[in-house]
Parts: C-alpha cells; sequence; structure tokens
C-alpha cells in the first residue's frame, strides 16, 4: 500500500469533522462508508508497513515495537483487531499484543469505531500511569475536546455534555480555538471555569491558544492550564519560523 492511499484511507473513514477538509476529507457520506470499508479490510501488514510519515520520531516508534507477535498479528485486518477489543477477552489481548502494533494500527482501529464502542473499549481497559490512579478502573481518563468551527459556546457545551455523558473527561477539558484574538480566549477560559465550578467536576480546563496570549488573559480572567501544542514531527518543527514563537516563554510549555 501506498503511503499516500493509507493517509486517505485514514482521513476519510471517521465519522466528518470540519476540520477533515483541510486534509482532504469528504462530506460525501458514500467516500467515506467506501474508505471505512476498505480500512476495515487492510491487514495489519499492509498499515505497519506503509510509511506515512518519514522523520524521527516514527522510526523511534517503531524502533521501540515489540516484534516478537508480528507472525500472528501481521494477517489480521482491522476489523478483527477491532472484534478483539470488542470481545471478552480484550483486557487479555490488549496486555499481550498492545506493544506489537504501530500507532497507525491503533489509529486505524479507532478511526473505525462508532462512539459507542469506544466507549466500550474505554470501560474495558486500563493502563495506569505510574502511582497515580490515573488509567485505573473507575476513574476518568479522557481529554474532552469540545471545538466548534465558531466558538459557539452553544455548541461547546453540548460537547461538553456529550463527553460526560460517556464517562469521560477527568484529565482535562481541552478546547483548541477557532479565533486566537485575547478577548476570545478570555470569554472561553470563563466558560470552562463555569461548566467545572457549576458541576463541580473533578478536571482541569485550558484553551490551547497561544501561550503568550494565555498569560495575557490572566490580567482578565482565571487561567487553569497554560498549554500551546509544538509540532508533532520533526520536519514540521524544522520548518516552523523560530520569528513566530513571541518569547522564550512558549518554548518552556
Amino acid at each position: 500500500m501506498e503511503s499516500h492511499e493509507l493517509r486517505q484511507l485514514l482521513v476519510l473513514a471517521s465519522a466528518f469533522k470540519e476540520g477533515d477538509l483541510a486534509v482532504g476529507g469528504t462530506t460525501d457520506d458514500r467516500l467515506r462508508e467506501e474508505a471505512r470499508r476498505a480500512l476495515l479490510a487492510t491487514t495489519v501488514r499492509d498499515i505497519q508497513r506503509t510509511s506515512i510519515i518519514d522523520d524521527g520520531v516514527t522510526v523511534a516508534l517503531e524502533r521501540s515495537r515489540e516484534r516478537s507477535w508480528d507472525d500472528e498479528l501481521a494477517p489480521l485486518n482491522v476489523a478483527q483487531v477491532r472484534d478483539a477489543l470488542l470481545g471478552s477477552g480484550a483486557a487479555a489481548w490488549a496486555q499481550k499484543y498492545r506493544n506489537a502494533l504501530a500507532s497507525e494500527v491503533v489509529a486505524a482501529v479507532a478511526k473505525v469505531m462508532t462512539s459507542e464502542e469506544l466507549s466500550t473499549v474505554a470501560r474495558t481497559l486500563f493502563n495506569p500511569l505510574g502511582p497515580s490512579a490515573i488509567g485505573s478502573a473507575q476513574h476518568f481518563g479522557s481529554r474532552i475536546q469540545p471545538n466548534s468551527p465558531g466558538d459557539d459556546e452553544q455548541e461547546i457545551l453540548f460537547s461538553i455534555l456529550e463527553g460526560l455523558s460517556y464517562g469521560c473527561g477527568d484529565v482535562i477539558l481541552g478546547l483548541n480555538p477557532a479565533a486566537d484574538d485575547l478577548d476570545t480566549i478570555v470569554r472561553l477560559e470563563q466558560l470552562l471555569e463555569q461548566v467545572v465550578r457549576r458541576l463541580d467536576l473533578p478536571t482541569r480546563y485550558c484553551v490551547l491558544s497561544d501561550i503568550v496570549k494565555q498569560h495575557e488573559a490572566r490580567t482578565r480572567t482565571q487561567v487553569d492550564v497554560g498549554f500551546q501544542s509544538l509540532a508533532g514531527t520533526i520536519p514540521a518543527t524544522n520548518v516552523s519560523d523560530s520569528t513566530s514563537w513571541p518569547t522564550d516563554a512558549s518554548r518552556k510549555v
């Protein structure tokens, strides 16, 4: 399989999101269903042999992958991996094979699952983070990401409530704003603060915007967590214009 083919399947196979359009997605339900069927039939071997991103991060992840189970996993297709994770022996299966599956395989399985199926897996698989409770049974561990294309407060609130209905979210409510002006950041920080306080949620919240503007927002409102994402791949990091960093503060986040 060519890398561009696999990238396209991953873009098209999941439920439609507005952000998909920027990376080649479509609103055509028929095309997305065809991509979903094709991805379900794709084998672990085909995915793990296909380099989606050629950089040092990918190389490091592949180097650390457990290879002792490759002969067993390679013939399985995405549908079979999904079914194994939804079956009665899911926890034992995941414990045995999780370090042998490439990140791209895990992403493909998540792409083809419904919200209900993802919720089922989340209630079955647990991976505690060291001595902390995060990742343990009976502890929430997901990030609710209530993004809205127009930063509409009603859309954001409904997304948060939907996320909570699946039993998710005590790690953080992390919102990526569509606009990056200071007024919007302040408004959304206040919105998330009200949700956390009124529902008495055991969680943190963050508006993932320009880190310097988040710092400025502290003069006008409560900012719970300040965070700015850096590039996730080496090529993206290398081509970033260093002059775009306002201050050293953003590099320390």
